[in-house]
């Protein structure tokens, strides 16, 4: 065999993308990762269904609600990162104004302060779960890796600070998540792991009194 033809041969070639696989990598849309939350949210349109009395009022509103998160996924998507990494901190710094409105001019709705009306009635606490590991990755994005004490502790403040302020409404569910969002960044900058499991044995001593002593 000659060796042009073998070297045709060992020449690998990748397959030419699909017409919707190509729209998709245009659009900066995973493919399988958008077909898993379509088949979630349907999932649970139908539990939603069942759940109220097969009531076509509230299923058609939180559809709604589903097609305008999916439209805003889709022009999130569109963002540089740069560009997402140079509004982090502003993002951050308004969420934290708006949690800080939210326990003085807040609106309480079942013996909770959560609720801010700006002309649109939303939780700011939603806007940070991304605000807290955002803010905790673009701290990191410049600095050595792993981190270093110092900079545990300097995010460890920027996760503790939105944190307090959303279990004060009260919301301690909510809390819990963005905390453990902010966790799971610094967890993944490489945190050694005999650090994370000294200061879970910490915390613990500090549940317990908590639990005893009936704390809110």
């Amino acid at each position: 065999m000659p060796y042009a033809d073998s070297k045709r041969l060992l020449t690998t070639k990748a397959a030419p993308l699909s017409n919707f696989a190509g729209l998709m990598r245009r659009m900066h849309i995973d493919g399988p990762l958008l077909g898993a939350l379509i088949l979630i949210s349907g999932f649970g349109l139908l539990i939603l269904y069942s759940a109220v009395g097969e009531s076509n009022r509230l299923l058609m509103n939180q559809a709604v609600r589903l097609g305008v998160a999916f439209v805003a996924m889709l022009v999130v998507a569109q963002l540089s990162p740069d560009f997402l990494r140079r509004w982090t901190p502003w993002g951050y710094l308004a969420g934290l104004v708006l949690l800080v409105l939210v326990l003085m001019v807040g609106e309480v709705g079942q013996g909770a302060r959560r609720w801010l009306n700006l002309g649109i009635r939303f939780q700011p606490s939603e806007a940070m779960k991304l605000g807290v590991p955002m803010m905790a990755a673009w701290y990191l994005h410049h600095r050595q890796m792993p981190p270093s004490l110092g900079q545990i502790l300097a995010i460890a403040l920027m996760i503790a600070v939105p944190t307090i302020l959303i279990a004060g409404q009260p919301d301690l569910g909510t809390s819990l998540l963005i905390a453990a969002s902010g966790v799971i960044v610094v967890i993944l900058a490489g945190m050694s792991f005999r650090l994370i499991i000294g200061m879970g044995l910490l915390a613990v001593p500090g549940a317990l009194v908590r639990s005893c002593c009936g704390i809110s």
